[in-house]
């Protein structure tokens, strides 16, 4: 359940409700959008009740908090302004994409 053609069906969702209905339709991934502004103590409240979800924060991960969220039991973390800039995208300057992305690699390795 919840692939398509291949790809990942990951509906987002802010709320723990949403997250759960998300569940029960059968997408196997709850992409948690925006990600909260108290952080990766939102993924734990709502694993708490619910620890069969996989929540994927995003918008508003970076490499600073990226270990946080999994470590406060995110089942992934998703990048876009961290890692992807428009100025970058539209000069076809993937070289400081790609340095942007083993930089958040990094970051989601290490232990805090």
């Amino acid at each position: 359940g919840g692939l398509s053609s291949g790809g990942a069906f990951i509906p987002g969702c802010h709320t723990p409700n949403e997250m759960l209905a998300a569940h029960r339709a059968g997408a196997p991934l709850q992409k948690l959008f925006p990600a909260p502004g108290i952080g990766p103590a939102y993924v734990r409240a709502c694993l708490g009740p619910l620890p069969f979800l996989r929540i994927v924060p995003t918008h508003g991960v970076d490499a600073a908090n990226a270990r946080a969220w999994l470590d406060a039991g995110a089942f992934a973390v998703g990048f876009t302004h961290a890692l992807f800039d428009a100025d970058d995208i539209k000069a076809g300057r993937f070289d400081r994409i790609e340095e942007r992305a083993r930089a958040l690699l990094a970051a989601v390795r290490q232990p805090i």
